[in-house]
């Protein structure tokens, strides 16, 4: 008897260990939220079915619209180290947020984007081009089907033209798939605030 009891409290001690571990590790494996913090003058959110006032805590999701007036900026914040900063008269829109990051579309404007690897990566892209950082600092604008890169820190990775990488302290403006890297005009990036 006392053999069968030592075997029944022993297994019971395993199975909340192992429930005690599943829900520290579901814990931090938890979907990444790209929310937005900052809201700074006239800030619109659209999404396929409404339109609303854009509120600071709000979570983002896939289809989600941010649009800032000409005098308007606001933040995005994807975990608790990376921010996305959308300057005035930009429209920005959520394409996935997942374990590996967050998708943005930047139809319109220009946007400041800090990225730490430990919030996951950050794609902003217009007209199947894009940039990836998984760790570092861009601005990134866009006007008229031209794109403007400025790659403040780390390096960014480049799909849909035919220069891939982007050193820190490189520019480039894109036009047609054709990423030519050197100076930026200014009317092209958009000074974030």
């Amino acid at each position: 008897n006392q053999k069968l009891v030592a075997i029944f409290l022993g297994a019971v001690v395993i199975v909340a260990a192992m429930i005690t571990m599943y829900r520290y590790l579901a814990w931090d494996i938890r979907e990444p939220e790209l929310v937005l913090l900052e809201v700074d003058g006239e800030v619109r959110l659209t999404n396929p079915t409404e339109e609303v006032k854009a509120a600071v805590g709000r979570t983002l999701l896939p289809e989600d619209r941010v649009a800032t007036g000409q005098e308007a900026r606001a933040v995005l914040g994807l975990g608790s180290e990376t921010r996305i900063r959308l300057g005035a008269s930009s429209t920005v829109q959520v394409r996935s947020v997942d374990e590996e990051g967050v998708r943005l579309e930047l139809e319109n404007g220009a946007l400041h984007a800090i990225v730490r690897s430990e919030s996951g990566a950050v794609r902003v892209g217009n007209r199947n081009r894009e940039v990836l950082s998984t760790n570092g600092e861009f601005e990134f604008g866009a006007r008229d089907g031209m794109i403007a890169i400025n790659a403040i820190a780390g390096e960014l990775m480049m799909a849909g033209v035919d220069n891939v990488r982007m050193e820190a302290g490189s520019r480039a403006t894109i036009s047609n798939g054709h990423a030519e890297i050197g100076p930026i005009p200014d009317e092209l990036l958009l000074e974030v605030a």
